[in-house]
């Protein structure tokens, strides 16, 4: 029996384990060690283990004699997607080889080789946003993807696979929470002003815009996309991760999410509110009060008017990174496809910014820098900026 045997037998046998032992009640509440049983009772000797639950799948590394995996554990109908998705993004991202798929009638494993260009220390774009050194070689290589897959665009209004981060979030983040949250609604109808500037509409104004944006189906420019571009999803190799949302995806959405990372959410609240997809990264998590937007209120009864100072400094690798990748799609557009993307940019920002957590879990200090982002980078002068090239932040 070779080596792929005797991993294809062990696969097996963990599935029939996941089958009788861990799908058969709440996965959430299952602890990590009776995980590390099934794992153990299936592998024979395992050296290295790291394992965790993310969204009623479990993931894990594995190392197995002399090899590294990446294993998830998912229902049969999550699996089979990730499937589809990743087969469609490989026809043009890098990403780790998919070597074994086992399936039963409810649940399926995959496994992939494990990339060994990531490790605690590096391999991820990541790694970038809180370092003073950067290579712009890899940064370049990372994006010719993008441009590569921009070839290809296409304009369409039917729905796709990363709109679970946008239109599906509408009414529990916005219209059931944060429209209803007892912290927020006495900003909501306040005029609002941020370092000296007035913005036009409420807060409670540019949320309903939002939510009757994505009420409607609007007609997208799209490519194909890993879909959900976060710094950590992204190997400096370059190489590509986690391929629940590949597909052809809005430009918008896929700009939105990666720019609102880069600009602050993933030095600060993403690991602040998140720490768990942050954990081998630990040494990032010590440094997120060194990156908290500083905001300061003042409410005035007079003329019904919330006064925000904020200070928020942009690292130069941060700015670099998002000026680098707005050149980069820039370039692959036409004026009409520009135009298409300034009607839509604006609110796929306000959807990450509002509703990528729930905020009603925020510190008060972090609910009114949220605000303060919100019509920074939601006003019509942001538009106007589009003019000049796709360049939202004017930096």
């Amino acid at each position: 029996m070779n080596y792929s045997d005797a991993i294809i037998i062990k696969l097996i046998k963990l599935l029939v384990l996941v089958e009788n032992q861990l799908y058969d009640s709440n996965l959430v509440n299952k602890k990590k060690s009776t995980i590390y049983r099934v794992l153990v009772s299936s592998f024979g000797r395992i050296d290295d283990i790291d394992i965790y639950e993310k969204n009623g799948c479990i993931l894990g590394k594995l190392k197995i004699i002399d090899k590294c995996f990446f294993l998830k554990m998912k229902p049969l109908k999550k699996g089979l997607l990730e499937i589809e998705n990743y087969r469609k993004v490989k026809e043009i991202y890098p990403t780790p080889d998919l070597i074994y798929l086992i399936k039963s009638s409810r649940y399926c494993i995959l496994l992939y080789n494990y990339e060994q260009s990531v490790d605690n220390l590096g391999g991820l774009l990541l790694d970038y946003l809180y370092s003073d050194k950067f290579n712009k070689k890899k940064l370049n290589a990372i994006l010719y993807f993008y441009r590569l897959s921009l070839k290809n665009k296409k304009v369409h209004s039917y729905s796709y696979p990363a709109e679970k981060y946008f239109k599906n979030r509408i009414n529990k983040r916005l219209k059931n929470g944060l429209l209803k949250d007892k912290r927020i609604k006495p900003f909501l109808r306040m005029n609002i002003s941020v370092n000296g500037v007035r913005y036009r509409k409420d807060t409670k104004q540019v949320i309903l815009d939002t939510i009757n944006y994505f009420r409607k189906r609007n007609k997208e420019l799209c490519f194909l996309t890993q879909g959900d571009p976060l710094t950590f999803n992204i190997g400096t190799k370059p190489v590509f991760f986690d391929f629940d949302t590949s597909g052809f995806n809005a430009l918008a959405g896929e700009a939105a999410i990666f720019i609102w990372a880069v600009f602050l959410a993933e030095v600060y609240y993403y690991p602040k509110y998140n720490p768990k997809s942050y954990t081998s990264r630990s040494i990032f998590l010590n440094e997120i009060k060194s990156n908290n937007p500083n905001v300061q209120k003042k409410i005035s009864k007079k003329d019904n008017t919330l006064y925000l100072k904020l200070y928020y400094k942009l690292s130069k690798n941060r700015r670099y990174i998002i000026k680098k990748y707005i050149e980069t799609i820039s370039k692959e557009l036409t004026k009409n496809e520009l135009d298409i993307l300034k009607k839509s940019i604006k609110f796929f920002i306000a959807m990450r910014i509002l509703a990528t957590f729930d905020l009603k879990y925020y510190s008060s200090e972090d609910v009114l820098s949220s605000i303060a982002f919100l019509h920074i980078f939601c006003n019509s002068q942001m538009t106007k900026n589009l003019n000049k090239g796709f360049n939202p932040f004017n930096l």
